[in-house]
């Protein structure tokens, strides 16, 4: 090996070594902490800051949408390569559906809580002829 084919080598692993191996470590620590659910209380079903009025209302208002239109939920899931999504699908007879996701931190009954919005809205006359206010 010549001293040119080690300058080589040097060159591309010390950055490597300095730079890209400890932001990767940190990398797979910070989405173990965050991204991973480990327990069943991370991102759990239930309100989550009972201190805030606003959410609590917000949290409310979903579950009583929610219940009102219990008989037209289906709970769905999809496992792909060892991965589980769940939610629930409220079936109201259409041929469009809109598909709302709650982030990463919020359970699926938040969303509940836009639903009646979508379903009163004027272009939910457009899309979903049958709905009357």
């Amino acid at each position: 090996m010549t001293f040119f084919n080690l300058l080589i080598i040097l060159i591309i692993l010390v950055p490597f070594f300095l730079f890209l191996f400890p932001n990767l470590i940190i990398a797979v620590i910070l989405y173990r902490l965050l991204l991973v659910r480990t327990s069943k209380k991370k991102w759990s079903r239930k309100c989550r800051k009972l201190i805030d009025k606003e959410q609590i209302e917000m949290f409310s208002r979903g579950i009583q949408w929610m219940n009102e239109n219990k008989t037209s939920m289906t709970h769905v899931s999809i496992n792909n390569k060892g991965l589980n999504l769940y939610g629930e699908y409220f079936n109201f007879g259409f041929k469009k559906a809109v598909i709302i996701i709650a982030g990463r931190s919020q359970g699926c009954l938040y969303s509940c809580y836009y639903a009646k919005p979508y379903m009163l809205s004027p272009l939910s006359r457009h899309f979903f002829p049958k709905i009357t206010n």
